[in-house]
């Protein structure tokens, strides 16, 4: 029998809460235990809130520890915050509100305002001016009141809730960060943190914070005042900071203006002056040397034993028993090698890149009659099949003899999350779109850039993809004889930009940048804005042209370094080594010559987010002898030195060695016939950077010896070097500098080790098992497990249909799977999670999930398999504003009998009816007022 009700709310939804109060413990109860709470959130991220006991007030913060599996690094290592405080900071404009995209702190009055992330808009008066009125985009109910311009270092707000609290922020000059950009003299704030909250009746409470590095940490918040009163506060909680000493991971995080603040501090400890009971934090470090929060302990008493704790358990880099970072190479799938006639990368180029969207890199391979590919599965690759007769280096494939003359590239170029392919022909360039298992016929997008254009190869007239105007879609740079070319994505063709088609003086090859490999360009994002910048290894320097919502800005130095050198100095140098009689020799020694002999990268080495500089540079040296008697000599580097330099945003820092190369001897060079430029080459092909151990910091690989080596960016420096994968190096396999090496993730949450051999495709699987999450929790009550998957795993199910600005997208989005946790009657609960139709939309970022179910069970006996399920359905709205409210809740119950499901029948379920009220007549004065208008709810009588 069902039953409905349903309840009208009309234009206001009113929420009713059951309220206890419940007195705050001053130190726990004796069989007390630490327990948080853990859950899962609608993003499918683990979250876990362990509620801070603190001495009775008449009004404090609810202070928590918060963990979340999809948070990063932070004043309480991977993953953890200190919940209940707030704060307001300066944020950049964005074009939904704005009309334009700044992507970072323009640090002037073009700058908006932001309350724990929520946009703020104005309701009265100028914004950032003293009296001006904010409101939240999505309105919270607060009334924000600027006081004073938020250009000056004395301003703060005030912020009334409905329940009578005034909160102030950035009141207390300690309370306030300040930033000076680089390059001028005058600070400009960027944060106000919560300073005061008082209630109707004047009782209040005070935060003070502690500035260390361009970061602010709560340090002291003391309540149980009264304005009124007249009575200062009794309560003061402390929060103790480790000094910078202790935390191994310091973290460098861009603000903005070509100024980093770093987070050094972690916190270790809280006290409070009523009673001796404290919180002590205990980390631990990871194999990246990240701070890993693993232990919380309350001793009521103050002392070290009889205290209540919440221990974690983190994911491991290594395999838990072989100790192994991957697994031993295997050939998964014979195709793609020269035994099956592939030839190299220029002639028969192979690419990793996901073309039917479903969360894991395919192989797309360009053979003689045109494109394969081989779909990513669980365990490795599907067998290639032939997806298009085009871009092959056959007639057959259309003539695409060469990767040099005719790039083709594959990458999504039209925003709908599959990868597409662009071809640059000698006529024009050509797409073809991916159709989820395929590729439609390529079309003409726009004419020239090709060889008939006179764009003869890749070296002299370098062509690439980059978002050089922030809209999201990659554009098309062209390096020519006197511009640098642009032309913008439409989704459906280029169209060439004028606006950005405006440097003619750096750059080209004719104003002396003649070839890619001595004066090499590349494109990257290098002050975080969201568009791509032109940076150019010139005869000078490095000099960067920053791109604009308008066009690029003129090039600039950005350091007067990288750029090809040759330093002499006079040496005794031995014939034959050994025979004793040195000779004196005048020695060249060349610096980055050139990219193949001495590469340079745009790597986050840091981590802060910004690409910095990696070069390295095996030591080349020529002699010539003084005595005129025609025995030159010379010597080629055994290790590469390797050279570091910070991008500040502006700039960059001069550079750092972060490893010291080996020499080697000079030997006569008619003893070896292989040219010393070519031997050079070979040796700077074993290394590269990638981020093995996802710390997000680029990592030096070293394909060389016995196994492939990584030596970790600890962020100025390298660590030691290991093995990551036995082989894939000339020692062990014969691999040489032509056998493409990758390491990537291809879907499955791990770094793995992937090269395409004469054989075929060779892969060592990562071995790594969540690193930097958490796997379990344990209290005094027992042990929780979580695990973790990926959306392009089956606990995901993709949606379809969607159209542009929307996307549907099946990504390698870390989510969790199920928990297994104490029911508190002595048996093990277990719930599993599925999630559905993830989209984002181009210009509002993440829509989340459409729909998330979870499936709880427990065994009624332990003697059969016979499960009793009940299954949560939540589904919500994907339309802003309304984006992740909530429109139906469900709940079924199902019976599993040998894990085959008979149909589960529905118990209940709620679905809810909005409406927006928005107030303002355009976007940057829009504030929206979500509501329920009304609620049908259905029940159900169990079946008999």
């Amino acid at each position: 029998m069902s039953q409905e009700k349903a309840i009208s709310i009309g234009k206001v939804c009113l929420y009713t809460f059951l309220s206890f109060s419940i007195p705050a413990l001053a130190s726990a109860p004796p069989g007390a235990s630490l327990t948080g709470e853990l859950s899962v959130t609608a993003s499918g991220a683990a979250s876990y809130q362990l509620p801070l006991l603190t001495p009775p007030g008449s009004i404090k913060p609810s202070l928590a520890l918060q963990y979340s599996s999809q948070a990063g690094n932070g004043p309480m290592g991977m993953g953890w915050s200190l919940g209940g405080l707030s704060q307001l900071s300066r944020c950049p404009r964005v074009k939904t509100i704005d009309g334009i995209d700044d992507g970072v702190l323009q640090f002037n009055g073009n700058d908006r305002l932001c309350l724990d992330g929520q946009r703020l808009i104005l309701v009265n008066g100028t914004y950032g001016a003293n009296n001006a009125e904010y409101r939240t985009q999505i309105d919270s109910g607060l009334k924000i009141v600027g006081k004073g311009a938020f250009s000056t270092t004395t301003a703060w707000f005030e912020v009334r809730t409905q329940d009578g609290q005034v909160m102030e922020y950035g009141y207390t000059a300690n309370s306030r960060r300040a930033i000076t950009p680089a390059g001028t003299s005058t600070a400009v704030p960027t944060v106000w943190a919560l300073s005061k909250v008082s209630d109707r009746f004047t009782n209040y409470y005070t935060v003070s914070y502690l500035l260390d590095s361009g970061m602010l940490y709560p340090q002291t918040i003391s309540y149980a005042g009264n304005t009124n009163a007249g009575t200062t506060p009794a309560r003061t909680l402390t929060l103790t900071w480790a000094a910078a000493t202790e935390r191994p991971d310091h973290l460098p995080v861009y603000v903005g203006g070509g100024v980093s603040a770093t987070i050094k501090r972690r916190l270790s400890g809280i006290t409070n002056n009523a009673n001796p009971a404290r919180y002590q934090l205990h980390y631990s470090t990871s194999d990246a040397q990240l701070s890993n929060l693993t232990k919380v302990e309350y001793c009521p008493d103050g002392s070290t034993i009889n205290c209540l704790k919440v221990e974690s358990e983190y994911g491991q880099a290594k395999h838990p028993v072989s100790g192994k970072r991957t697994s031993d190479p295997q050939t998964i799938l014979a195709a793609f090698g020269a035994n099956q006639g592939w030839g190299t990368q220029d002639v028969h180029p192979r690419e990793l890149a996901d073309v039917n969207g479903d969360g894991r890199l395919d192989i797309v391979g360009f053979f003689n009659d045109g494109v394969y590919v081989a779909f990513g599965t669980a365990s490795g690759f599907s067998a290639p099949a032939k997806k298009l007769s085009y871009f092959g280096s056959a007639a057959a494939g259309g003539r695409w003899a060469s990767d040099s003359t005719s790039p083709r590239m594959v990458v999504d170029i039209n925003g709908d999350g599959l990868a597409d392919i662009v071809g640059f022909a000698s006529t024009g360039i050509y797409v073809a779109l991916s159709t989820g298992n395929g590729f439609a016929p390529q079309t003409l997008w726009l004419s020239g850039y090709g060889t008939n254009a006179g764009w003869a190869n890749q070296n002299t007239h370098p062509r690439m993809l980059a978002d050089v105007d922030g809209d999201g879609l990659l554009d098309m740079v062209g390096f020519a004889n006197a511009s640098v070319a642009v032309a913008l994505n439409t989704r459906t063709s280029f169209q060439a930009s004028p606006a950005y088609s405006n440097i003619t003086s750096t750059f080209t090859r004719n104003s002396g940048w003649t070839e890619n490999n001595k004066y090499p360009r590349m494109m990257a994002d290098m002050n975080g804005d969201g568009r791509d910048d032109i940076v150019g290894f010139g005869k000078d320097g490095v000099a960067v042209a920053l791109s604009s919502t308008s066009g690029f800005i003129i090039p600039e130095l950005w350091i007067d370094d990288y750029y090809p050198t040759n330093t002499t100095h006079t040496q005794d140098i031995e014939l034959q080594p050994g025979n004793g009689f040195p000779l004196p020799f005048t020695v060249t020694t060349s610096r980055w010559a050139t990219q193949s002999i001495h590469p340079r990268f745009l790597n986050d080495f840091d981590g802060d987010g910004l690409p910095d500089i990696v070069g390295i540079s095996h030591r080349v040296r020529r002699a010539n002898d003084n005595w005129a008697i025609g025995i030159p000599m010379e010597s080629l580097g055994r290790s590469p030195d390797i050279y570091f330099s910070k991008n500040t945003g502006r700039n960059f820092k001069p550079p750092h060695q972060v490893k010291f190369g080996v020499d080697d001897s000079f030997t006569h060079r008619g003893n070896d016939p292989i040219l010393l430029d070519v031997r050079a080459e070979r040796l700077a092909a074993n290394y590269s950077l990638a981020n093995v151990n996802l710390d997000g910091r680029g990592d030096l690989i070293i394909y060389d010896g016995a196994c492939t080596k990584f030596r970790p960016s600890l962020g100025t420096s390298l660590g030691a070097e290991e093995c990551l994968a036995n082989g894939f190096t000339k020692e062990n396999g014969n691999w040489t500098d032509k056998d493409e090496r990758i390491i990537t993730d291809r879907g499955n949450g791990t770094v793995d080790l992937l090269g395409f051999s004469p054989e075929g495709i060779v892969i060592s699987q990562g071995q790594a098992e969540n690193v930097n999450r958490i796997l379990a929790f344990e209290d005094d009550l027992g042990s929780t497990e979580i695990k973790y998957t990926t959306l392009a795993n089956s606990s995901y199910t993709k949606g379809y249909g969607s159209a542009y600005p929307i996307v549907d997208l099946q990504v390698p989005l870390s989510i969790v799977q199920f928990i297994r946790a104490p029911d508190g009657i002595g048996d093990l609960e277990s719930t599993k999670y599925s999630y559905g139709e993830y989209r984002i939309h181009a210009d509002h970022g993440s829509l989340g999930f459409k729909w998330t179910k979870s499936y709880r069970s427990k065994s009624i006996n332990p003697n059969i398999t016979e499960l009793h399920e009940y299954m949560h359905y939540t589904e919500y709205r994907q339309d802003f504003p309304l984006t992740g409210s909530i429109y139906k809740t469900q709940s079924q119950r199902c019976i599993n009998v040998m894990y085959v499901y008979t149909p589960c029948y529905v118990i209940s379920q709620e679905v809810s009816d909005w409406s927006v009220t928005e107030t303002g007549t355009t976007a940057d004065r829009k504030v929206y007022r979500p509501h329920i208008t009304k609620t049908t709810e259905h029940t159900w009588e169990p079946a008999l």
